[in-house]
Formats: structure tokens, sequence, C-alpha cells
């Protein structure tokens, strides 16, 4: 059951067509590791999970956490193996940034610009730390 404040974020969303962060995050960091390691599929044997914590609008601020997990792919030890590398990405709008009815105006453009934001700033942040 959703709380008050989710099911308004989640009409917010629908209603203004905004998709799951989690989708173009997955996206775009399979975009780098394919221009790091020259294919979709890296051939590493490493299984990379990439998931969205939590994204909100909390009053003026445009907020999104993100993690990732490496994992050795190799047949069964995908489901029980301890990753071997975990990361953390934290965004947070920059102070004095547009007001909430102003990121929600014109279908949400702005919010939409600022996830779009929050993204790369998460895949650059993943990059530096596991890709380089």
């Amino acid at each position: 059951m959703f709380s008050h404040a989710e099911s308004v974020g989640h009409a917010i969303a629908t209603e203004n067509g905004i998709a799951d962060p989690t989708l173009r995050l997955a996206e775009r960091v399979r975009e780098m590791l394919a221009a790091r390691y020259g294919s979709a599929s890296t051939g590493s044997g490493l299984a990379i999970t990439v998931s969205t914590d939590r994204w909100m609008l909390w009053r003026d601020d445009v907020v999104l956490a993100a993690s990732i997990a490496i994992q050795n792919a190799a047949g069964d030890a995908a489901k029980s193996a301890k990753p071997l590398a975990k990361g953390v990405c934290q965004y947070r709008s920059a102070a004095g940034g547009p007001a909430a009815d102003a990121l929600l105006a014109n279908g949400a453009a702005q919010l939409k610009a600022q996830l779009d934001t929050a993204i790369e700033h998460c895949v650059e942040a993943f990059r530096t730390r596991f890709f380089l």
C-alpha cells in the first residue's frame, strides 16, 4: 500500500509520462560499458545490477539515490555469490533551483531534465569508481 506522498508521486509520474529512472540509468550504464569494452555485452563474466533506491521531488529539490552491484555471472554463482563491488550514488539538485511548481509545469519538463542530470551524475560516479 502506498503512503499519501507515494500516491501523489505516482500520480505525478503517471500524468506527466515520467519514466522510471532505473531503466534509463541501467541503459546509460550499458552504453558506458559498451563504449569501454566494445560491445553491449561485456563478455567479462560479470553481472551488473543497477537500481534506483528512490527518487523524489522533495520540496523544491529533485533527489535520486541509485546503486550498482557487480557480481561474478558464472553459472549458479550469480545467485549466491557476494558482490565483487557495490556502490551508491546520491544526487540532489542545486540549491536555489526552480520551485516545485516550475518543475511540474509544461508536462514536468524541468523535472524530467533534472532527472536526466541526476542520471548522468550517477553514470559518471559509477564510471569513475568502477570502470576507468
